[in-house]
């Protein structure tokens, strides 16, 4: 599924959490995915969950929160894979995780705007536009 250039917000596992929560910065993220297409790649999915788990909620219970946001679930793949792998070297000092790449590398993927609430992402040279919502 390619998207038009520039319409895409990919939102990464922290602004999720934020959203979920009604954390700082929450508001933000509506925003950006009222303003376009938000997107959230499955592997982020997958973050959030093993989060809540942790804090003791069910899929259920995210689920119930999750369709009522205006988000769509997407995939990865080969393409997506590979950039998130090749993202690693520029990212490592940063200490960006696997699913952190994988949000960028889903932006750079649906030409769109990463999202996220973890600051230390405004350190990382990188060509794809990132959103910090705190």
């Amino acid at each position: 599924m390619k998207l038009e250039a520039g319409s895409n917000c990919i939102v990464d596992a922290s602004a999720l959490i934020a959203l979920f929560f009604s954390e700082p910065g929450a508001d933000k993220v509506l925003e950006h995915i009222r303003s376009s297409t938000g997107l959230v790649s499955i592997v982020n999915y997958c973050e959030v969950l093993t989060k809540l788990y942790e804090l003791g909620f069910t899929v259920k219970e995210f689920d119930a929160v999750f369709e009522d946001m205006p988000l769509t679930l997407v995939d990865i793949n080969k393409e997506i894979s590979r950039y998130a792998a090749a993202l690693r070297p520029g990212t490592r000092n940063a200490g960006l995780s696997l699913g952190d790449r994988y949000c960028l590398a889903s932006a750079y993927y649906y030409r769109g705007t990463a999202v996220t609430a973890d600051k230390v992402w405004n350190t990382v040279k990188v060509s794809i536009p990132i959103v910090c919502i705190r």
